[in-house]
């Protein structure tokens, strides 16, 4: 299909524009777009996402189509207006031509499958509900890969940059197998052995957090050198697998945070924040991203996503392309709902989602234990009005 040219609607729907390309592999790609200035960044961002593609998966190397982009001079273009530029870009092909009708408004859908019935070229439907193409007057002999094929292409950083967020922008952590090894069991450690658990944290808290405000610069040597409180029998398999992690460090007895003494007081402060927190909370976020990641209904989890520029994405813990929905999902961790502003924190997680993923973004909060009924009322609830979804105890995906 080397001489290929495929025609297609630009819309937010990325999927429907992407998956496409993928799948006929063209040579060239005509992007019908309305009078819109957001249209015409959809379209950039395709472009950005197939050189993604191309740089970042070897199935793909060869994909690198000539992208142009012709504009219908209404915002919200007629059926008859997307028939007759439709029809042009038809007629400029040399070779064989697709029009993909899938994306843009339904008048325009309906333009553009007038345009290629009336110019007996082949329409081709990306289904994304039933996971299926489907193309009307296809060649002979001509067949598209299997659907499933095709979208297991797909990967977080071209998903992102589909909207907008280039991979150069971005970074990831990977965990270890040590930090899933301790996540999978802190969960069997909260389960058999709550109260010791809730009793060790709270003397570490207080260690850390001396007061309920952050160690000191001037005191953190110190706190640090005295180490943690000795672990009762429950919890030693905690204090073995922390230190595997390089969380943790045991000298003889002696217990505590993996800090170097060559950082200044400032960034000895923070690592100490950073390993109780990784500890306390963080091994849930590692445990959903395990989960994610055996799991038949997400693709290419990420964890901790941020810009280079250290700017985070807020509180999305996880995000990853999730099949059931063919978008990203952005997923936020709580080990406990304790220090949770329900409303606040769910209606930031669909703001972000909008603004990195699109309108057909998911949202995921997922909380180890809610403590206060009402908060998980609360959450339930406004995770509902945004539809997110609210998972608590141990995550589970089919």
């Amino acid at each position: 299909m080397n001489n290929l040219t495929l025609i297609h609607l630009v819309s937010e729907q990325t999927m429907q524009n992407l998956l496409p390309i993928m799948a006929l592999r063209p040579a060239r790609v005509i992007q019908i777009c309305s009078a819109r200035a957001d249209v015409a960044r959809h379209s950039s961002h395709l472009e950005e996402a197939l050189k993604t593609l191309a740089a970042e998966n070897v199935l793909y190397r060869d994909l690198k189509p000539a992208c142009e982009s012709r504009e219908i001079q209404e915002a919200s273009p007629s059926i008859s207006a997307t028939e007759v530029i439709v029809r042009q870009a038809i007629n400029d092909c040399a070779g064989q031509t697709v029009v993909n009708v899938t994306g843009g408004t339904k008048l325009m859908s309906i333009g553009a499958w007038r345009a290629a019935e009336a110019m007996t070229v082949p329409a081709l439907y990306c289904d994304t509900q039933s996971k299926r193409f489907v193309i009307e007057r296809a060649p002979a002999g001509q067949s598209l890969p299997p659907f499933e094929h095709v979208v297991a292409g797909l990967s977080v950083p071209v998903a992102l940059a589909a909207h907008g967020i280039r991979p150069e922008q971005l970074k990831f952590e990977k965990p270890t197998d040590a930090h899933i090894a301790l996540a999978n069991a802190m969960l069997e450690l909260w389960e058999k052995h709550e109260s010791a658990m809730k009793d060790y944290f709270g003397k570490v808290r207080a260690i850390v957090y001396p007061g309920g405000r952050l160690v000191r610069n001037w005191d953190v040597a110190r706190v640090i050198q005295s180490g943690l409180p000795p672990a009762s029998p429950n919890l030693v398999r905690m204090i073995e697998l922390a230190a595997a992690a390089e969380i943790l460090v045991r000298e003889g007895e002696l217990i505590r945070f993996n800090v170097s003494d060559s950082l200044n007081s400032d960034r000895k402060v923070r690592e100490v924040e950073r390993l109780y927190r990784a500890l306390e909370g963080g091994w849930f976020e590692v445990l959903l991203y395990d989960r994610m990641r055996s799991s038949k209904r997400f693709l290419d989890a990420r964890m901790n996503v941020q810009s280079r520029e250290e700017q985070s994405f807020g509180e999305n813990d996880v995000v990853a392309v999730d099949l059931k929905r063919l978008a990203l999902t952005f997923v936020s961790c709580k080990n406990t709902d304790a220090y949770v502003q329900p409303l606040d924190h769910v209606f930031s997680i669909r703001q972000r989602a909008l603004e990195y993923g699109g309108s057909h973004a998911g949202m995921m909060l997922c909380v180890r234990k809610c403590l206060d009924p009402q908060k998980r009322n609360m959450l339930k609830q406004a995770c509902a009005a945004v539809r997110a979804e609210f998972i608590e105890g141990e995550p589970r995906f089919t």
